[in-house]
Order: structure tokens, then C-alpha cells, then sequence
């Protein structure tokens, strides 16, 4: 049995440096829903760690350069510094029928919405 996808929506807060046009992630909001919730600890830890792997595809890793980065230090992986710590997660529990006990993958949420994060928009307000 196949565990079905998740579903996910992120809005992120940055600042972008004119001058260099580095890009600072400041204020993360992310809803996720990925079935029902059975570990919050470790459902927490996935969304983390893909937002960590988000930022890093997102924004500071190229492998497109094989004779540049021919190490991991060098490839450009996010450093802790670079994932902010205002992160505000909101599950919603929709039960998967196919899932085991409803539950579906989650880890994969926010990496597929930061590669799809090429098209700026705004949010006047934050939940």
C-alpha cells in the first residue's frame, strides 16, 4: 500500500539584500496536512528538517557546478544560522483512507513548496 502525498502551503516572510541580493528568510508560516497526526514530536521534526532542506534548495545550493563544489562544505548546504527560528506550523488533520491508521507521508511537504517558490506574493497579515 502506498502512502499518499501530503498536502502543504507555506508563506514566507524575507528580506532581500539590494546589493548583494543575498535573500534572508525571517518569518516562516506552514500548513500542513498529512493525515492524522500520530508522533507530534516526530511529525515536528520532519517539517524542521525538510524546511531546513527547503531553504537550502531554495537558496543557497548549487550542484550545478561540479568543478565549484566538490565538497558538501562547499555545495552550499543551509548552516543552523540560515533557517529562522520563527517558524509557526499549523496541522490539519485530514484522515487518509489508504494511509496506515490515516496517517501519509509528511517530510516531503516542505521541500515540494519551496521548489515551487518562484512566483513572489505578499500576505498583509499572519495568523
Amino acid at each position: 500500500m502506498a502512502s499518499p502525498p501530503p498536502t502543504a502551503a507555506q508563506f514566507a516572510e524575507v528580506v532581500v539584500d539590494i546589493e548583494t541580493g543575498t535573500i534572508t528568510v525571517e518569518r516562516l508560516l506552514m500548513i500542513v496536512d498529512c493525515g492524522r497526526v500520530i508522533n507530534p514530536l516526530i511529525l515536528a521534526g520532519q517539517i524542521q528538517g525538510g524546511v531546513a532542506q527547503g531553504i537550502g534548495l531554495a537558496l543557497t545550493e548549487d550542484f550545478d557546478d561540479l568543478e565549484k563544489h566538490t565538497s558538501m562544505r562547499a555545495c552550499g548546504m543551509p548552516y543552523p544560522k540560515d533557517v529562522t527560528d520563527d517558524l509557526t506550523v499549523l496541522y490539519l488533520e485530514t484522515p487518509r483512507p489508504l494511509g496506515p491508521y490515516g496517517a501519509s507521508g509528511c517530510g516531503e511537504a516542505p521541500v515540494a513548496s519551496y521548489q515551487r517558490a518562484n512566483t513572489p506574493s505578499r500576505s498583509p497579515s499572519w495568523p
